[in-house]
């Protein structure tokens, strides 16, 4: 469980946006600039109570009718990890206001640290990272994500001074994925802020697992795709392989509604994969009232 100083400091969404990979149409065109990812890797055999208790936690949050989009996912490749990736604000000032908002919430924090206390038991350890947009290097970034499932993620590091070419390849891919009308979405953020410099992350939404067989087909040899990379690219991604890479992590996630808390139109895009699974549904549930200070009485 995210610690209570960490939540402070920006979980999720508040005041900047309202959206998570462009959730709603009207929301800010665009990706959020910034994503909070929150890893944590989850004790063998112990998946099923570190789900519940991470329901129980966004369960208060609901309760309490604190604004926090974000979405919970589980490895299905390599570490028995789960990601939270959480939307964060414009800007910096924007935490104090979230800060006094969350800190005045004594139920929520008594909540917290309950669940804190359950999580410990459950993890192997934690760690946070901020992360920023990068434009340029995504393709097609817009998507609705209550119509999707899973998540492949691509973990790219860079060796350093080597970012330039690594930008070239990203726009090189996307020109040939646009020139061959490829229906994909590739969002990239770079690792600002607690991970190791020159980290990228691409994020690709899938519907189904099975969606990647088509995905292979797409870029098999021979495809629009290959023929619209041209044969300078092979040149190019060669040299920054040997030059410029430090390594590449490929890895599939699947979504846990659960562990989501996602705007109300965009779960009624799936609503039997949202609604019925995620503390989502008890937002209905009565919303407590907010703490009341001494310039609001």
């Amino acid at each position: 469980m995210r610690r209570l100083l960490t939540l402070l400091l920006g979980i999720s969404v508040c005041i900047g946006y309202s959206n998570l990979f462009a959730q709603d149409k009207a929301a800010p065109s665009g990706p959020p600039k910034r994503l909070q990812l929150v890893i944590e890797e989850v004790k063998p055999g112990k998946g099923a109570a570190h789900e519940k208790s991470e329901a129980a936690w966004l369960a208060s949050f609901l309760q309490a009718n604190v604004p926090a989009y974000g979405i919970g996912m589980t490895s299905m490749t390599g570490r028995n990890e789960a990601w939270f990736v959480n939307v964060m604000g414009d800007n910096w000032a924007e935490y104090d206001k979230w800060d006094k908002q969350m800190s005045g919430n004594k139920m929520v924090s008594a909540e917290l640290a309950k669940a804190s206390t359950t999580d410990g038991e459950l993890l192997n350890g934690t760690r946070t990272v901020f992360l920023s947009y990068v434009p340029d290097m995504s393709y097609r970034p817009d998507f609705k994500l209550g119509e999707y499932k899973y998540f492949m993620v691509n973990t790219v590091r860079v060796k350093p001074g080597h970012g330039k070419e690594f930008s070239d390849i990203r726009k090189a891919v996307n020109a040939a994925h646009e020139k061959a009308n490829m229906d994909e979405h590739m969002v990239v953020y770079y690792a600002a802020m607690g991970g190791m410099g020159g980290t990228f992350y691409i994020f690709e939404p899938l519907k189904s697992i099975g969606a990647m067989d088509e995905l292979d087909k797409l870029h098999d040899d021979g495809s629009a795709y290959q023929k619209a990379l041209g044969e300078d690219f092979a040149k190019m991604n060669r040299d920054f392989a040997q030059n410029g890479l430090i390594s590449v992590q490929n890895d599939m996630f699947s979504i846990s509604p659960k562990m989501s808390y996602v705007s109300e139109s965009t779960a009624k895009l799936a609503p039997d994969f949202w609604l019925s699974k995620t503390a989502l549904a008890k937002a209905k549930a009565p919303m407590a009232k907010p703490a009341t200070t001494k310039e609001g009485q």
